[in-house]
């Protein structure tokens, strides 16, 4: 969970009840909301009282992933309920109420809107609880054999994943079944490797969990257009660096592109105020690609015209053809920064960005985040075929990189 609890308003379970279902984030419900949904469901508007039902159901279904905040269970101004939590716990009211976000902001209360499309991560986790195992088997033979999966509250985009459990905890079971929607229908993913010679032991790389399926997925199926999301030690930049440098060695691209933390050119700190010459300026910023390679092969890429490292501070007026272009740490680029970069892509060039969007470095970064428009792309029937964003949530480097995950959530 997130450190920021977040309080939903009746109008947001309302209209988007689904929101529970993500436990990513720290969701807090007052009990007085809860009694006006329930109070909604006898409601005389059959559309309203249809919401409220269908909002209980999710609450219900999804129990582990709220709190509940008894202050004032009853009251005849909820809003004020919701004010007086929220100060109380430094938190967030999330509510599609213009006059209630008018009042949070005068009150000096953190406030924002929601919609489905706030929360695209580019993979949606299917509940199976509420299923009995015939209704389990009947939907997952019709997504084997026809493709087919509908959703009343959800429009799924192109390149979405759908990852479904087994119907049961058990192991031996089965385990996830993993789907890509192309528009038309789902089609069964493959667990694939990424063939590499860049590993400690020499084997290919497999997928450590059903996250980075999908990202290997997207990776082989060429996508020219992927955003690899997630916090640190979670593999984003393993797999999509690993991929790039295999497609160099095999010859399917001349040329890497390597875009360094933009945190130590533009908006912050310029590259002229560094000591050194521009290698030695940019290296510290281009320390994955050289904990993968090591220092003596970068350096035989960049004679041989394989390996170019270009800082976005001098990007603007080139062209890229036949490569990789490897965007690191990409929380750190605006909204201009995003459009430049892929406006230098030519033939047969492909753009990786990675970066998780809360760890952005400056305020230009947060409040202007590039990431965020690149996500638009997915709402788009021409570009969303041309683009792909996993998001990975398991720490897999280690357990004392786990360690700080669960202090950076304390």
């Amino acid at each position: 969970m997130n450190e920021k609890v977040k309080i939903l308003d009746t109008n947001v379970l309302l209209d988007y009840p689904q929101i529970v279902t993500n436990p990513k984030e720290y969701w807090v419900i007052a009990m007085v909301t809860l009694k006006e949904i329930d109070g909604l469901k006898l409601n005389r508007n059959p559309e309203i009282s249809q919401k409220a039902r269908k909002a209980a159901v999710y609450i219900a279904k999804n129990m582990n992933n709220i709190e509940w905040d008894f202050t004032r269970d009853y009251s005849e101004d909820p809003d004020g309920v919701l004010l007086e939590i929220a100060k109380k716990r430094n938190a967030t009211i999330v509510t599609n109420d213009i006059s209630f976000k008018v009042r949070c902001e005068v009150n000096n209360v953190d406030v924002e809107g929601y919609s489905w499309k706030d929360d695209y991560c580019g993979i949606v986790y299917m509940n199976v609880d509420d299923m009995n195992l015939d209704e389990y088997n009947e939907m997952l033979a019709d997504l084997m054999e026809n493709g087919h999966y509908e959703t009343d509250d959800y429009n799924f985009s192109i390149n979405e994943y759908l990852i479904i459990p087994p119907p049961y905890e058990d192991a031996s079971y089965g385990k996830e079944s993993i789907f890509k929607y192309d528009g038309d229908r789902f089609h069964l993913v493959q667990y694939k490797q990424i063939e590499t010679q860049w590993t400690s032991d020499g084997k290919p790389i497999s997928a450590r969990n059903h996250e980075q399926v999908c990202l290997i997925d997207a990776l082989l199926n060429d996508i020219p257009i992927i955003y690899a999301s997630g916090n640190f030690g979670t593999g984003k930049t393993f797999l999509t660096h690993n991929y790039a440098v295999t497609q160099l060695e095999k010859e399917k691209i001349k040329k890497i592109i390597y875009v360094p933390n933009n945190s130590y050119t533009q908006n912050t700190m310029e590259l002229g105020a560094l000591p050194g010459d521009l290698m030695e300026k940019i290296l510290p910023s281009i320390g994955p690609l050289v904990d993968l390679v090591g220092i003596d092969q970068i350096n035989r890429w960049m004679q041989d015209d394989k390996l170019e490292i270009v800082p976005v501070a001098y990007i603007r007026g080139r062209n890229f053809d036949d490569a990789i272009v490897l965007v690191s740490e990409a929380e750190n680029l605006t909204e201009e920064h995003i459009k430049l970069l892929l406006a230098r892509c030519g033939k047969n060039t492909k753009i990786f960005f990675d970066g998780d969007i809360h760890q952005a470095d400056s305020a230009i970064f947060k409040d202007r985040n590039g990431l965020k428009l690149l996500l638009k792309l997915h709402e788009s029937p021409y570009f969303a075929k041309m683009f792909s964003t996993v998001q990975l949530i398991k720490i897999e480097r280690s357990a004392v990189a786990g360690a700080a995950d669960y202090l950076d959530k304390v």
